[in-house]
């Protein structure tokens, strides 16, 4: 196991995984999940979404895509994400386009949260992600009361 992986299973400050937030205009909502996740201890690049980013999913554990309802390149991007790897996808949609989010998950995206959203929220979607694709199941807590 590595510092990563026992840093997500422990709950501990230190960095955590390696997070992108794939830009898609939403300045507001990218910005305030990379300073959450940041506060959290997880490496975060913010990038647009182009095949170069795609190119690069190895290097990540959790993707983040805020969705605008005016602007569905994402669930387009969420749709070849899919097809070439199996990083988790968490959609950050808003509220007024809850549809967009269900869109999302059936065209494969691991989970979505409406904005305006609750930040312990985020952070718990997000590890609970990263932790299924690490190879982890149970919540930090559980995990070491089990040992």
């Amino acid at each position: 196991m590595n510092d990563a992986s026992q840093s997500i299973m422990d709950g501990t400050a230190a960095t955590k995984s390696k997070i992108l937030i794939a830009v898609t205009g939403q300045d507001i909502v990218e910005e305030l999940s990379a300073a959450i996740l940041r506060r959290r201890g997880h490496w975060v690049d913010k990038l647009p979404l182009s095949s170069h980013t795609k190119d690069n999913l190895g290097d990540y554990d959790l993707v983040a895509i805020a969705l605008n309802a005016n602007q569905p390149d994402g669930l387009t991007y969420c749709v070849e994400l899919r097809q070439i790897s199996k990083v988790p996808v968490l959609i950050l949609v808003e509220w007024t386009a809850r549809n967009m989010g269900i869109q999302a998950l059936e065209l494969g995206a691991d989970s979505f949260m409406l904005t305006p959203y609750d930040r312990r929220e985020l952070v718990a979607r997000a590890e609970a992600l990263i932790r299924r694709y690490l190879g982890f199941t149970q919540p930090a807590g559980d995990a070491q009361a089990s040992r």
